[in-house]
């Protein structure tokens, strides 16, 4: 079954470069295990196999599979060839239209009989998929996950609320029609707390509220502790894909989750400057929100929206602001309510721009600039007209494709966490202002 019982490192494609495996490699975001690029690859399966072999021919590295496909008689492989010259600690799976038998127990033949060239490829991003989802749990391409907790701690009212150290699972607060919800995972020789945000959910397929996304991400910083946020808007219409944390008229809920997360902060004897909000797309948007009303906390945003009267997607944008002032759509929010909507204006309102890391896909063409480059515009016009909009930021931009979404889809989960644990614990620059105690 494709080495399900071995723990794999790394893998390859041995076709030519910018095939369907190569996509679906990029598309799964599997770069950090990929050792494609250390080799030249060309058309003749054969010498890309044997440059693969003098790459890795010293090499005493862990497991590592390599993927071929044949498309047609041209592409037929020797695998009596191959399987003479494979080292112990090499495998192949080859995904074939023609039926073929494996001459040796490193080499994995798979059937695919279909006609068109778009069909075939679907099969081998399909079996790339269920290679990974195979590998044993705790390996390197399928990190531990574990079992979700399922203790749950309820309170009456954000006052009645006390965090709980060296527990986990999930807390619920019911505060005047207001239902914050959120996974927490609190220990107390923590040195950061990582609040992480919600991105839009598919209401129809996520079956009943709360959704934790990314909550297994909570153990992969050492001492370090994790609230996960579910969007409390979203209990307000059945319908609604995400709230981006507008709240209603009267209750600003990304600032009121804010002073839950300050609480938390208290109690376990953190600095703001060790809290980091993250998410991406909505829940980078919700992430500066409740940065801004915590100064001196950190903000890690990948693609997120910036001016919710600027989102293509205009349905889902209008849907959130009926639901939560009672508006005719996003264009109708009243001009006391902007800085919920627009991140600038949060900054303007809170008079903070929290120091972040801006992580955007260049492929994701709208957010570039419809986002980007309208918060970068207006974030400079703050700070030349404020000294209050001092603040540290750091870009990156990155280049990934998915063949299902496109352009718009943060990092994985092994890139994100190694960004947030890099940019929490950079050194503050000499004579840089200490934010950590600003009210």
């Amino acid at each position: 079954m494709m080495f399900s019982d071995r723990h794999v490192r790394w893998l390859a494609s041995l076709d030519r470069p910018g095939t369907a495996l190569d996509k679906y490699i990029e598309s799964m975001q599997l770069h950090r295990f990929d050792v494609s690029r250390g080799f030249q690859r060309g058309p003749n399966l054969w010498v890309n196999f044997l440059a693969f072999d003098e790459y890795w021919r010293d090499s005493d590295e862990d497991n590592v599979v390599l993927f071929a496909t044949e498309r047609s008689e041209q592409d037929v492989v020797d695998l009596d060839r191959l399987s003479e010259n494979l080292p112990d600690n090499v495998f192949i799976v080859l995904i074939s239209r023609h039926y073929r038998r494996s001459p040796h127990e490193h080499i994995v033949v798979i059937g695919a009989a279909v006609d068109g060239d778009d069909e075939f490829d679907a099969k081998c991003g399909a079996h790339l998929a269920r290679f990974v989802r195979l590998q044993p749990e705790g390996s390197p391409l399928n990190p531990l996950r574990g079992e979700f907790p399922r203790a749950v701690r309820s309170y009456g009212s954000l006052g009645d609320f006390t965090p709980s150290i060296d527990w986990r699972g999930v807390v619920s607060i019911e505060d005047e029609g207001i239902r914050y919800e959120f996974f927490s995972s609190l220990r107390s020789d923590s040195r950061l707390l990582i609040v992480i945000g919600q991105s839009a959910l598919v209401r129809s397929r996520v079956g009943s509220l709360p959704v934790f996304q990314r909550w297994s991400w909570a153990e992969d910083i050492a001492h370090s502790s994790a609230l996960v946020l579910n969007d409390p808007n979203l209990y307000l219409d059945e319908e609604l894909n995400a709230g981006w944390w507008f709240g209603t008229r009267g209750r600003d809920t990304a600032a009121e989750m804010a002073g839950i997360v300050d609480t938390v902060r208290r109690e376990l004897g953190l600095d703001r400057r060790q809290v980091v909000f993250y998410g991406g797309s909505a829940g980078g948007f919700a992430s500066f929100h409740m940065a801004s009303c915590l100064p001196g906390s950190l903000a890690v945003v990948d693609i997120p929206q910036i001016d919710m009267r600027k989102y293509h997607l205009r349905a889902e944008a209008d849907r959130a602001a009926q639901v939560a002032f009672g508006v005719a759509g996003i264009d109708a929010t009243p001009s006391d309510l902007l800085y919920r909507v627009d991140v600038t204006e949060r900054f303007a309102r809170q008079r903070c721009i929290p120091d972040h890391l801006y992580l955007q896909n260049v492929r994701d063409r709208t957010h570039v600039v419809d986002h980007y480059g309208y918060f970068v515009e207006k974030v400079v016009q703050l700070a030349h007209d404020h000294s209050w909009a001092y603040h540290r930021a750091r870009v990156e931009m990155y280049s990934y494709w998915s063949l299902i979404r496109g352009g718009h889809f943060p990092l994985n989960r092994a890139d994100t966490m190694q960004r947030i644990t890099e940019f929490a614990h950079f050194e503050v620059a000499p004579g840089a202002p200490d934010r950590s105690g600003w009210i």
